[in-house]
């Protein structure tokens, strides 16, 4: 009886989530989105509207435009991320790596090295709370920057992380448009910072440390969702004034990460902070407005048309590149005076994934 209850908490939790504060689609932070986008239309800062008269009416048409909403790819993002749901409370969400283990472990090895922590550590006060507070956001962006980068550079991983990029439009729901493997590897990178950080600070004082907090979140990571965080993925362009802009990443950066031009490949990973993407040098911070085409380019966008395609098609993708490279190992290794066969060729690639190319082409 008490599993059956906590399922049915994890499969209602999206509902009741939106009627909260401080997480990421509470409905607060989704309003705020939508008035930032009636600002901006009321501020004349799309072209195609810079003449027409402002009305309340008008700016929800702009703010909320079918053919965004109810494009195809958005219709697929909003199938996905309930499959995707269900999936990870079912099966993959065992998988995650959790803050807490990695904090035990850290605490554990401290102990080993340093001794059992101290009886009567002195009670953390504001300015340590606060120092806390920044080292856990400094963590969490920069494990989210670093697992993003590695889906990106990373050959294997990236055949995963298209499924994000293959959106053609952007709506709130794409940010759950992600495979289970980038958020299996997200939870790793995030969890052993976070859980480092957490477990330093519970082994010096004796226990855990507060972070300054605002309606149940991190306050620094409240007020950077509150501010547009929602419009990331949208089709409202929105870049934070001179003074912000070279700190905090502005949604249009990201904006500017899923275009199809390959001038923008590989640019903005960062989610808040701008200076991981300026020590990458994969900072790309345009001087004024772009007009965008979202989605991967080529014909590959076309291919994750299915919630099947986007399960599937990354796997498949992915044991051609460990088929290759298993085949370049074999000719490196080739006896002497042997000539290697050469590199199969996708032609000759096995029937099944043959199939699957043919039914996603």
């Amino acid at each position: 009886m008490e599993l059956f209850d906590a399922l049915i908490t994890e499969v209602s939790r999206p509902v009741y989530e939106v009627t909260m504060f401080g997480v990421r689609f509470s409905w607060l932070f989704l309003l705020s989105a939508a008035i930032i986008a009636m600002l901006v239309y009321r501020s004349n800062a799309a072209a195609e509207i810079a003449q027409k008269p402002w009305s309340l009416k008008e700016a929800l048409k702009a703010t909320f435009p079918r053919k965004v909403f109810l494009h195809p790819s958005a219709l697929l993002d909003y199938r996905y991320a309930i499959v995707n749901y269900v999936l990870q409370v079912a099966a993959f969400g065992a998988l995650m790596l959790g803050v807490t283990q990695v904090a035990q472990g850290v605490i554990g090895l401290l102990t080993l090295l340093l001794g059992p922590m101290p009886a009567e550590a002195a009670a953390p006060g504001l300015a340590m709370s606060a120092l806390f507070g920044l080292l856990i956001l400094l963590a969490l962006d920069g494990g989210l920057f670093f697992a993003h980068w590695l889906m990106h550079m990373v050959p294997v991983l990236w055949e995963f992380h298209k499924v994000h990029h293959s959106a053609e439009v952007l709506t709130p729901v794409t940010v759950l448009r992600m495979h289970p493997i980038d958020m299996i590897i997200n939870s790793i990178v995030t969890s052993v910072l976070i859980g480092t950080v957490n477990g330093v600070f519970f082994y010096a004082y004796s226990g855990p440390v507060a972070e300054l907090w605002l309606f149940g979140s991190n306050a620094a990571v409240f007020v950077f969702f509150f501010f547009g965080y929602h419009l990331r993925h949208s089709h409202v362009w929105v870049m934070f004034p001179k003074g912000i802009r070279e700190f905090i990443s502005s949604p249009a950066l990201h904006l500017i990460h899923h275009s199809s031009d390959p001038k923008h490949f590989d640019r903005n990973f960062g989610r808040i902070f701008v200076f991981w993407d300026r020590l990458a040098k994969s900072l790309y911070m345009p001087r004024e407005r772009e007009e965008l085409v979202f989605g991967i380019g080529g014909d590959e966008d076309g291919r994750f048309d299915s919630v099947y395609n986007l399960y599937v098609l990354p796997f498949l993708h992915a044991a051609r590149h460990f088929r290759r490279a298993s085949t370049d190992a074999d000719a490196v290794v080739a006896p002497a005076g042997q000539v290697p066969e050469p590199a199969a060729q996708p032609a000759d690639m096995p029937a099944d994934l043959a199939d699957a190319e043919a039914k996603s082409a």
